[in-house]
């Protein structure tokens, strides 16, 4: 089911088109396991000066943000304090600024389907990238090597853990992570993806900033067509813990120009 969830997101984002935040359900009774994730074609660049002097600017990737990292509101609903989110479009090659599209907008919600969360506690897995631990953070957990399961890689991971902890510069060759962890320690963590595919998936039970983190996706360039941002998604179920801060931004990509084909 993931495997075909992943291999429809990927499709969706290469064809330019905010991803829909949705995220698989795993049953308490499975034991949850890393999924295959199908790898890409990649698309030859072909240059067409017409469609570059009329090009807009890429288009954002969609943020979708829900559970207790958003405060529900009368009017509209607010994010925790500690965390900031920017979406801007490519730079045009005629000087106009594109407006946002219907499917790039940001989605919050402090309400959210969390049932596929709760098995998690019981995984006793974690999962260590860039980070300095003790004996009292991983204590009663076997850790979980990304690189021991095939359906993992260099461009791609995905991970069902009790406790996932990410410090420092992660992989910048990678375009797909979908993180699911009952416990999501970030620290000085940084996330970059600049592709014309891709999307970052981070769902927890609870999550805990350490220091500056950031997530940022953009859009990559293809011949003469500026892409859609890689979309970010984040499910925080019951609670934000840790004094640090999450800054997510997302970027079409810039339109070519004459100089630049």
């Amino acid at each position: 089911m993931i495997a075909s969830l992943a291999k429809k997101m990927i499709l969706v984002s290469a064809l330019g088109v905010g991803l829909v935040g949705c995220v698989p359900k795993t049953p308490e009774s499975q034991t949850p396991t890393a999924t295959a994730l199908p790898q890409p074609l990649p698309t030859p660049p072909v240059f067409d000066e017409a469609a570059a002097q009329g090009c807009t600017g890429g288009q954002p990737g969609k943020v979708t943000l829900n559970g207790a990292l958003v405060k529900p509101g009368k009017d509209q609903a607010s994010l925790d304090s500690r965390f900031q989110f920017k979406q801007m479009i490519g730079q045009s090659s005629n000087q106009v600024l594109a407006k946002l599209s219907i499917q790039g907008e940001s989605a919050l919600s402090h309400e959210a389907d969390f049932s596929f969360l709760k098995a998690l506690s019981r995984n006793k897995t974690y999962f260590n990238s860039g980070c300095i631990l003790t004996n009292a953070d991983t204590e009663g957990l076997t850790e979980f090597f990304a690189e021991s399961s095939e359906d993992n890689d260099d461009t791609a991971i995905s991970i069902f853990v009790t406790k996932a902890f990410f410090c420092g510069s992660q992989n910048s060759q990678r375009y797909y992570y979908l993180i699911n962890t009952d416990e999501l320690v970030l620290k000085d963590a940084n996330f970059n993806l600049e592709n014309f595919i891709g999307a970052i998936y981070l769902n927890a039970a609870k999550i805990n900033l350490i220091g500056h983190n950031q997530i940022t996706t953009k859009g990559a360039r293809v011949g003469a067509l500026a892409m859609t941002g890689p979309s970010v998604e984040m499910i925080i179920a019951k609670e934000v813990q840790g004094d640090g801060s999450m800054l997510i931004e997302t970027a079409g990509a810039d339109c070519p120009t004459l100089e630049t084909k």
